[in-house]
């Protein structure tokens, strides 16, 4: 069907299934262990202060500290991905490199003071697929549609966390 989404298990062409996947990981983020201050090392690559997130796969939303999100990812090891040079250095250490990731942008302005304290919401795969009732691991295709959604949706899924508007309970 043209103008539709490619998808696998998680079918984003139905609008109960998003609502369901935004709830879900509106409910992930509300958690309060899902959140931590995220700071930039070196100018180069992040790294979280004073807690790890899960060595697990899934999803983050950097935010700047009043819960403005500022970009979303995903990534196989969240703790790798938030707390090593290698994990999250995007090429920015490279000379030769032609083009800057919206990660680097963050980078260079925070180190700039032109963005607050960081803080970063992890969501774990397993976490939403428990929220949403799937089973996983999720496919690769899945999990990048759920990092796009994620990113579209950033700013209603952060508001819907921090205000516990969370239609299933109140997640605090």
């Amino acid at each position: 069907m043209k103008g539709a989404i490619v998808c696998d298990r998680i079918d984003l062409n139905n609008p109960a299934t998003i609502r369901s996947v935004i709830e879900g990981l509106a409910a992930e983020i509300a958690r309060s262990s899902c959140w931590g201050n995220l700071e930039v090392k070196g100018g180069c690559y992040f790294t979280t202060r004073g807690w790890r997130p899960q060595a697990s796969a899934g999803w983050y939303v950097i935010c700047e500290d009043n819960r403005q999100p500022l970009y979303a990812g995903s990534a196989e090891n969240l703790n790798n991905r938030l707390n090593s040079p290698t994990g999250s250095l995007d090429d920015f250490a490279n000379s030769k490199r032609k083009r800057d990731s919206v990660r680097n942008f963050i980078k260079a302005f925070w180190t700039q003071g032109l963005i607050g304290d960081l803080k970063v919401a992890f969501i774990t795969e397993s976490g939403l697929c428990d929220r949403i009732g799937i089973t996983g691991p999720l496919s690769a295709l899945d999990r990048c549609n759920v990092e796009k959604l994620l990113n579209v949706f950033r700013q209603r899924i952060v508001n819907m966390a921090t205000h516990a508007i969370v239609p299933h309970g109140r997640y605090k």
